[in-house]
């Protein structure tokens, strides 16, 4: 087993938020029986996914919406991912599942 390295504590709490939030959307939208949450140190990032086999939903709906209109959740783990540099990957289709990925880059060792 590799060296363990603690995350800057802000990091740590966006972390969580974002997994929170997601969970509370399969809670409240994706009719899932299970969901799976993975993390894993990259090189040079840590990645978060966090999946489910709900209803999934059409993106091209979400993403053509009016800002206002759009989930207040999805964009405030979006903008979490941002404060700390990352980004968030979101894949879903109707009858599919969801996938939320999401990498922050990592200070070098």
């Amino acid at each position: 087993m590799g060296k363990v390295e603690l995350l800057p504590p802000e990091f740590e709490v966006n972390l969580f938020r974002i997994v929170q939030e997601a969970l509370n959307n399969i809670l409240k939208h994706a009719k899932a029986s299970e969901v799976r949450i993975t993390v894993s140190h990259e090189p040079k990032a840590l990645r978060l996914v966090v999946e489910d086999n709900g209803c999934g939903f059409e993106q091209a709906r979400l993403q053509s919406s009016p800002p206002n209109q759009r989930g207040l959740g999805v964009r405030q783990l979006a903008e979490r991912a941002r404060m700390m540099g990352g980004r968030v990957n979101l894949q879903s289709r109707p009858g599919h599942g969801t996938r939320l990925t999401v990498e922050v880059p990592l200070g070098s060792s």
